[in-house]
């Protein structure tokens, strides 16, 4: 957080506005290369546009809460009721620090009018104050991400963890599992975490490997239901967390399995960045997860926040995150399920393998 601060002021200070300082910074947790993001703001500074309106740095902390709890397709009413929470609870807060999210009220000065904002350069104002709603707009950003949780995803896999293992095998066959422990070249003696373990189907299939397990679930259920199947493995270690904040040290796992993980998760690019942490140098993450496609009832009625992604797009995640030797690859598997409103609804959607080395 430290760093980003920092790293955000000095962007700033080196003549860039406050929109394009704070979303080069916090975008790449996201995915957006930095020249995009700094181009894409460039429009928005001294107030919306050179209005002396919005200040910059909230302009910006909306689109990085939009990536975060942004709904993906119209029907999404859920999650259109969150990110309009999130930005009330950030102008809130950024308004009880400053007591405005106005450019001009903030500097005292009518930046829009061009005499004015001569004034406020004259006085120094900008490089004196906006530096400070620069750091504000970055901490409370954190502050809200971990105020709003968007629990439906959890709920889902909280209702449905009793009867997960019969619902996962419609979905996916074992394959899978057998294709991605091939794909790794598992060695005796590893350290092994399970990402979004759900269940366990893939710890299930490491109990024969003589390897240590680390499962990881935000769901408590999906924990307990696996602690029950597993109660006689002494080989296996159990952990809620998210995909922020996995509950590992660094450089702590040999090799990390993500299957059926990624596009549950808000955002794909600091999901990776996360699991890159705590592989050890040389290390390998292995990812099954789902094509892109258009099936988006599994938004609705599953809780995905990813309608699967473009291979192109998870090389470049894991190039970003800093593995080397990236592959992904066809699994020649599919994942099936139908719509519980509309049965006529159903998808059929090709399986990638992602693999890199720290």
């Amino acid at each position: 957080m430290i760093n980003k601060i920092k790293k955000t002021k000095n962007i700033f200070l080196n003549d860039s506005n406050c929109t394009q300082s704070v979303l080069t910074v916090l975008g790449t947790d996201y995915g957006i290369n930095n020249d995009i993001a700094y181009k894409l703001s460039s429009g928005l500074g001294a107030g919306l546009g050179y209005q002396g309106k919005t200040c910059g740095a909230v302009l910006s902390a909306y689109m990085i809460l939009g990536l975060e709890f942004g709904n993906l397709i119209p029907e999404d009413t859920k999650s259109k009721q969150i990110i309009r929470k999130a930005t009330e609870l950030f102008n809130e807060k950024f308004i009880k620090r400053h007591g405005s999210n106005d450019c001009s009220t903030l500097l005292k000065y009518d930046i829009g009018k061009a005499d004015e904002h001569q004034k406020a350069k004259e006085k120094n104002l900008f490089d004196e104050l906006c530096p400070q709603f620069v750091q504000s707009s970055i901490e409370i950003v954190k502050e809200v991400k971990k105020e709003i949780k968007d629990t439906g995803s959890l709920w889902y896999f909280d209702e449905v963890s009793d009867d997960w293992d019969s619902m996962r095998q419609g979905f996916f066959s074992e394959n899978i599992r057998t294709k991605a422990f091939a794909k790794a070249g598992l060695k005796s003696g590893s350290v092994v975490a399970d990402i979004g373990a759900g269940t366990g189907f893939i710890t299930e299939g490491l109990l024969d490997k003589n390897v240590e397990i680390k499962t990881i679930d935000q769901s408590q259920a999906m924990i307990d239901v696996m602690k029950k199947k597993f109660k006689d493995s002494d080989n296996i270690e159990y952990f809620v967390g998210d995909s922020d904040h996995l509950p590992l040290k660094e450089n702590s796992v040999d090799f990390a399995f993500c299957n059926m993980y990624l596009h549950h998760v808000n955002a794909p690019q600091k999901a990776i960045n996360e699991i890159y942490r705590i592989l050890k140098p040389g290390g390998k993450l292995i990812i099954t997860d789902i094509d892109k496609h258009d099936d988006k009832f599994l938004i609705l009625e599953q809780y995905d926040r990813w309608l699967g992604f473009d291979r192109n797009d998870i090389k470049k995640h894991f190039e970003q995150a800093g593995f080397k030797n990236t592959e992904v690859d066809c699994l020649d598997e599919d994942c099936c399920t139908s719509s519980k409103c509309d049965c006529s609804d159903e998808a059929q959607i090709d399986i990638f393998i992602a693999c890199g080395i720290k």
